[in-house]
C-alpha cells in the first residue's frame, strides 16, 4: 500500500486538482493500484480544476479530483457536505459521462441553506471589509455545529427526527446567530427568500443523494492499495494562522487532518508515504486579505490563463503576486514540523510552468530577483530541501513531468 498527501502551499488555487489527477493516474497505470481519494478538509468552497487529456474539464467541489481516472471519492469527518451543491455537481458529472463512487464518513457535518444565508448576509454587511468568503456557508456551518443541539452530521440525516432539528435551527438558531452578528433578522431579504423552503430543500437533496453515497467509517480505506489525501485551500489560509486573521478558512489546510486519519486507522506503519506540496511559480489570491509583492488584478505574464477563477460576488477578482520563496519554505517546514510523527517522502509540485516567460520574477530575502524558468524547478526543490519535484507544462496530466 502507498499513501500520497497533496497540500496547497499558498492561498489556494495552486494546482491541487491536476496534481491529484496525475497521482491517481500513476496509481492506476504504473503501480497497478486502485486509488481512493480522501477529501480531508474544506467543503464545497473548493474549486479544483481537472482537464483530461482528451479535453474533458471539470471543477471539483465535493468529488475527488481523481474522478476522471475512475478513482473513488471518500469524504472524511473533516469535510463539510452541502447536499444541494453535491446534487448539482453529481448531475454535471453524470452529464459528462461519469458515475463516481462516493463514500462518506458518518461524522461529516452538513451545511443547511440557513448557514449559506447567514454567511452571505454578513459578507454583504461587511461591504468593503469582507473576509474573503466564498459565500457557501463554511464558517457558519462549523460555528453552528459547535452547539450540540443544532449539530447536523451525515448520520443524523438517517434519523427521522432530523426535520425537528432543522426546524429548531430555523426558528431558534438563526435569529440568535443573526443577532450575535448584528444583522437585522426581520428585514433580511436573503433570509426571506429561503425561510420557508430551506428545510424541504435540504431534506429533498439529501434524500436524493442517498442513492449515490455510502456512509462508512475509515476502516473502508484499508481495502485500497493507494490512498490519496487531497487537501483544499492552502497553508496561508489555515485557521490557526492567526497573524492573517480574519482572512482565513475554517479548516486545517495542512497535513494535520490526514495524519489524524492515518494514525486513527493504523496506517502509520506504511513505509511508502509521500507528501506533495503544490505551488505555482507565481502567487495568486482569490479573496480579501494581504498579498505582498502584488501586481493587483493585472496578470504579471501574458500567458497566464485561469478560466476557473472568474470574478466572484463574494471573493472579488483574483490577484497576482511574485512568489516569495522564503515564505513558501517556512510555511512548508512549519507544517511538516508541527503535524507529523512518522517518516515521509517530501516533494514539490510546481504547476503552470507553461505560463511564465524564460525569465520571471521571484522574491527572496524581501527582494525581487530575476530567475530563469528552465532552472527554477531544481532550484526551488533544492532551496526547500526536497528530493523530487513534479512540474506541469499544460492543463492535463499528460503535461506533467518528473524533475
Amino acid at each position: 500500500m502507498s499513501i500520497d498527501i497533496v497540500i496547497g502551499s499558498n492561498y489556494g488555487d495552486e494546482g491541487k486538482g491536476i496534481t491529484t489527477d496525475f497521482l491517481s493516474s500513476v496509481a492506476f497505470s504504473k503501480k497497478n493500484m486502485n486509488p481512493v481519494v480522501v477529501r480531508h478538509n474544506g467543503g464545497a468552497q473548493a474549486g479544483h480544476t481537472v482537464q483530461s487529456p482528451n479535453g474533458v474539464r471539470h471543477v471539483f467541489h465535493h468529488f475527488a479530483s481523481g474522478t476522471l481516472t475512475a478513482a473513488v471519492t471518500y469524504l472524511s469527518e473533516f469535510f463539510i457536505v452541502n447536499p444541494i451543491l453535491f446534487q448539482k455537481e453529481l448531475g454535471r458529472l453524470d452529464s459528462a459521462g461519469f458515475s463516481p463512487q462516493c463514500f462518506v464518513h458518518p461524522d461529516a457535518i452538513v451545511t443547511t441553506p440557513f448557514d449559506v444565508m447567514i454567511n452571505q448576509a454578513i459578507e454583504h454587511e461587511r461591504s468593503g471589509g469582507r473576509h474573503g468568503s466564498c459565500g457557501v456557508g463554511i464558517n457558519e456551518t462549523v460555528v453552528r455545529n459547535l452547539e450540540k443541539e443544532y449539530r447536523t452530521t451525515v448520520s443524523d440525516f438517517l434519523n427521522p427526527g432530523i426535520k425537528k432539528v432543522l426546524t429548531k435551527i430555523r426558528d431558534e438558531y438563526v435569529p440568535k446567530r443573526m443577532k450575535h452578528l448584528g444583522l437585522d433578522y426581520h428585514n433580511n431579504q436573503i433570509l426571506t427568500a429561503i425561510f420557508d423552503s430551506g428545510i424541504d430543500a435540504t431534506l429533498f437533496s439529501f434524500d436524493d443523494i442517498m442513492d449515490d453515497i455510502t456512509i462508512i467509517g475509515y476502516r473502508y480505506l484499508k481495502s485500497f492499495q493507494n490512498i490519496i489525501f487531497e487537501g483544499a485551500q492552502g497553508l496561508l489560509l489555515d485557521q490557526n494562522k492567526m497573524e492573517y486573521f480574519p482572512h482565513l478558512t475554517r479548516s486545517n489546510t495542512g497535513i494535520e487532518n490526514a495524519v489524524h486519519i492515518i494514525n486513527s486507522t493504523g496506517l502509520d506503519k506504511i513505509h511508502d508515504i509521500t507528501v506533495t506540496y503544490v505551488t505555482r511559480p507565481y502567487l495568486t489570491r482569490h479573496g480579501a486579505g494581504p498579498l505582498n509583492h502584488s501586481y493587483g488584478y493585472e496578470k504579471p505574464y501574458e500567458l497566464i490563463s485561469d478560466p476557473t477563477n472568474i470574478p466572484h460576488e463574494y471573493q472579488g477578482v483574483i490577484r497576482f503576486a511574485d512568489l516569495d520563496i522564503d515564505l513558501l519554505k517556512r510555511s512548508i517546514h512549519y507544517d511538516l514540523a508541527h503535524s507529523i510523527g512518522f517518516p515521509v517522502k517530501k516533494q514539490l509540485s510546481i504547476t503552470c510552468m507553461d505560463q511564465i516567460p524564460e525569465n520571471f520574477w521571484i522574491v527572496q530575502n524581501g527582494i525581487r530577483h530575476s530567475c530563469q524558468s528552465k532552472i527554477f524547478p531544481k532550484f526551488l526543490t533544492n532551496f526547500v530541501g526536497f528530493d523530487s519535484c513534479l512540474c506541469s507544462f499544460g492543463p492535463s496530466r499528460k503535461d506533467i513531468n518528473w524533475v
